[in-house]
């Protein structure tokens, strides 16, 4: 698995105990000859207080992706990473 990869969990247990939908990004490339642990970033499509501008807010630690973006197969969305 390398940095960039993007994953894909059809049935993510959430914290309120329902289940659903979850994209994950490698955001590392472990050595393997130097196990290190694999760093993932989870997408949210939740909005709310959430910048609409696409790209970088470092002092949120977010990430906003355009839903038109070719990450994702579903283009009706913007995620935040």
């Amino acid at each position: 698995m390398k940095r960039g990869t993007v994953l894909f969990h059809s049935r993510f247990l959430f914290t309120d105990g329902e289940a659903g939908k979850k994209y994950l990004v490698v955001l590392n490339t472990p050595d393997p000859k130097n196990p290190a642990p694999i760093l993932l970033c989870k997408t949210t499509s939740q909005s709310r207080n959430k910048p609409e501008t696409p790209g970088c807010h470092a002092e949120r630690n977010l990430f906003v992706v355009d839903a038109k973006h070719d990450f994702f197969p579903e283009k009706d969305l913007d995620s935040v990473l």
